[in-house]
């Protein structure tokens, strides 16, 4: 068969690249240095997820020349050659299995990285890449043109890191995501065989042996042939799950996106699912100033189920370290593993009582502006349960709503002896004139037409309170309801502040600014006695402060230094 003359080459180009092919497919000290060298490379970059480091290793790796070695081997009938050849691809494949099991086995607390689990799943766009690789490496090392681009053909080409890869999976348990990068590594060699063999013999690399019987072609190839169409078959049926996992990916992305638009401060990071055998199940990242309720995830997990047609439990992970899922649900899942399964978390029975339970009472809290939960306890004493419930917020909340958690927990939890307890930590607002009780005065804005008149009040009621002897303001608030102002005045003193001083207080004020004022006093019985007879707490202690000052600003700077705070 007579090939165009640009497609042959000089024999001395030929016994070149022959010489060259030999050389580098020798499996002596120098090759297995650079296995391992190349392979330690390529753990640490799977391992620190860095690709520039797994592209260093691609130039080191030298696992592809022997590949070629037994492709030329193959096409010329060298039995000489393919022996060497397949003893360095063979011990070479096994020394970079084992250094990646021995790293994997000694690196500290190794966790799955983007890097390591997408080689865990080939599929056929890696045999394109593969088959394209192998052209352009035995095309470049018999165009001697060309053959400086040999190092980019070898960063293309994945050999050493889905064989490290396969390492540091086996060495964590993860047997499946092992197969599957061993799986990748094997999918490549055949590739990278078959079509290196082709180049070759049609550049007349196979010299005397150029034309090939169909019984050579057979005996020679029929196994590597054989292999490549089966991991083509395995690697298109991944292809068609890959594109089904897009449609559902996609589908799922839109749903999140879409919900999570209606939401306030809530934006869509990432996901990721897992089918089961019930159900689907979706892991969502959410950045939002708040938790999520899981009201609002039974919505999206509802929305879910609707487009997809099947059942969804939804898992919503918020940026603020806690995770969310639909009323009924008790997972406790972080991310995938290598073998590409949900990592859940057993629960105590109690921990699990517990979540309920918090899930429960957050969603109650959910439409109730200004209440934060904390953190749930679930206790037990005599036999009974009790949960006690860590509450912030503006306003105390009444008793009626804690009966009517608890009994929304004794009838989910079936727990009808169940004890709960809030134990509620009110947090008090605080601006440039003091401490603000919410829930007397509410969100009330100063216009510019009462800055005036409540400036006026409050500068009398300080100066009032000034004089007397048995009273101490401690803070003023204020609030405008209809045409009214109404003013709250924490108060301290040695008994409860008669009534016809607010009286006066507040029939002063009102002349004072013209506007009509309302007075309330709230007292603080704190009463200190002295041989002098008795002192509100608050003046009391400000005395005692002035004399403790120097020493206890010294006591604070000799703590902080001492503790190296």
């Amino acid at each position: 068969m007579k090939f165009p003359k640009a497609t042959q080459i000089t024999p001395e180009r030929a016994q070149l690249v022959v010489q060259e092919i030999s050389d580098a497919s020798e499996p002596g000290l120098r090759f297995y240095i650079l296995v391992i060298v190349s392979t330690m490379i390529a753990g640490f970059g799977l391992t620190m997820n860095s690709t520039a480091v797994i592209i260093g290793a691609m130039l080191v790796a030298p696992l592809m020349t022997p590949i070629f070695g037994i492709a030329l081997a193959l096409i010329r009938g060298d039995a000489r050659l393919l022996g060497r050849a397949s003893q360095a691809e063979i011990a070479g494949v096994a020394a970079a299995i084992a250094m990646g099991f021995i790293l994997g086995m000694i690196y500290p607390s190794l966790e799955p990285t983007p890097e390591m689990i997408s080689r865990t799943q080939p599929q056929l766009f890696d045999l394109m890449v593969a088959i394209f690789s192998g052209f352009a490496g035995a095309y470049a090392l018999v165009d001697e043109k060309i053959s400086p681009a040999l190092p980019g053909v070898a960063i293309a080409t994945a050999i050493v890191p889905p064989l490290a890869n396969t390492g540091l999976c086996f060495a964590v348990g993860a047997y499946a995501g092992g197969v599957g990068s061993f799986l990748l590594f094997f999918s490549n060699f055949l590739s990278i065989l078959l079509v290196a063999s082709i180049v070759f013999w049609f550049f007349g690399m196979a010299g005397k042996y150029h034309d090939l019987g169909k019984e050579v072609v057979i005996r020679r190839f029929s196994l590597p042939v054989v292999g490549f169409f089966i991991v083509a078959i395995v690697l298109s049926n991944t292809l068609h799950k890959i594109n089904q996992d897009r449609h559902l990916k996609s589908t799922i992305t839109d749903v999140l996106i879409t919900n999570l638009a209606e939401l306030p401060h809530k934006n869509f990071v990432r996901m990721v699912y897992q089918s089961g055998d019930d159900k689907l199940h979706v892991l969502a990242y959410v950045d939002s100033a708040g938790v999520i309720s899981p009201t609002q995830v039974s919505r999206i997990q509802q929305n879910l189920a609707d487009n997809l047609n099947r059942p969804v439990e939804l898992i919503v992970q918020s940026n603020v370290a806690r995770t969310v899922g639909a009323l009924d649900s008790l997972n406790q899942v972080n991310t995938l593993n290598l073998n590409g399964e949900f990592i859940n978390q057993d629960l105590h029975p109690r921990v699990v009582k517990s979540k309920q339970a918090d899930t429960i009472i957050r969603n109650f809290i959910a439409e109730r502006p200004g209440i934060t939960l904390l953190q749930t306890h679930m206790l037990e004493k005599d036999g009974k349960d009790i949960l006690l419930a860590t509450i912030t917020g503006l306003i105390y909340p009444a008793v009626g709503a804690v009966r009517e958690v608890e009994s929304v927990l004794r009838e989910e939890l079936e727990e009808p002896d169940l004890e709960l307890i809030i134990r509620f930590s009110k947090y008090d607002l605080l601006n440039r004139e003091g401490v603000r009780r919410a829930e007397l005065t509410g969100f009330f804005e100063l216009t510019s037409e009462l800055r005036e008149p409540i400036e006026t009040i409050r500068s009398f009621l300080e100066n009032w309170f000034a004089d007397d002897v048995d009273f101490s303001l401690v803070n003023t608030d204020y609030t405008l309801i209809g045409e009214e102002l109404y003013f709250y005045l924490d108060v301290a003193g040695p008994h409860f502040f008669p009534i016809e001083k607010v009286q006066e207080l507040q029939t002063l004020t009102t002349q004072k600014s013209g506007q009509k004022v309302n007075v309330f006093v709230i007292s603080s019985g704190e009463t200190v006695a002295t041989t002098e007879g008795h002192e509100s707490y608050v003046n009391f202690s400000h005395r005692i402060v002035e004399k403790l000052e120097p020493t206890i600003k010294e006591d604070l700077k000799k703590l902080i230094e001492q503790s190296n705070l």
